[in-house]
């Protein structure tokens, strides 16, 4: 999410800026409202367990405005796109850490299954000592903390294949904004040259 000092220095930038000033620039920002609008309406999750925050969401799109200055309505739809790759990258950190919580706070069943496991075994060693995990800085209890601390084999491999088709999306749509406005650079120097002469 956000943080404080992020929003701080978001609205001292756009107290700056002047907004568009050709004719293209207030045509697209005309456009705005509906455009971001209507699709990030469907991008925030809003339900009786879970709310973003839309306000975080608009300020992640004003950033990446500022930051990658987009001139046409096609290069705003890939600022959006990158927006939302980002978003979405924030989601599955947020689900990751949501399941290792899940976990950990699940552990009281993981440690009555350890103690039947090791009892079990104990009545074939007489040597065996028993498990502890009566105290926090016992080595079962850290060794049993420790393996709940990151997600399950099942869930690892969900979110990994979710992160990287987010990671590969976000650098073709970076690249193809980088490209295109590369493009627009050049074009406008040849025009700028030929105006000259």
């Amino acid at each position: 999410m956000t943080l404080p000092k992020q929003i701080k220095a978001n609205r001292e930038n756009t107290k700056q800026s002047t907004g568009p000033t050709t004719e293209l620039g207030k045509e697209i920002a005309s456009r705005n409202s509906t455009t971001f609008g209507l699709y990030s309406n469907k991008l925030i999750i809003n339900s009786n367990y879970h709310t973003e925050n839309k306000v975080d969401y608009d300020l992640l799109i004003e950033d990446l405005r500022s930051e990658l200055n987009p001139q046409s309505f096609f290069q705003e739809y890939l600022i959006k796109k990158i927006a939302n790759c980002l978003w979405r990258t924030q989601r599955a950190a947020f689900a990751e850490t949501a399941h290792i919580n899940k976990q950990l706070n699940n552990l009281d069943e993981k440690i009555e299954r350890e103690l039947l496991i090791h009892k079990f075994k104990m009545r074939n060693n007489e040597n065996a000592q028993p498990l502890d995990f009566s105290s926090p800085d016992t080595k079962e209890f850290s060794n049993l903390v420790g393996v709940n601390s990151i997600p399950d084999k099942n869930f690892a491999t969900k979110i990994l294949y979710y992160e990287m088709r987010l990671d590969r999306q976000l650098a073709r749509t970076y690249d193809l904004l980088q490209k295109i406005q590369l493009k627009e650079k050049l074009e406008q120097k040849e025009k700028d040259k030929k105006n000259k002469k």
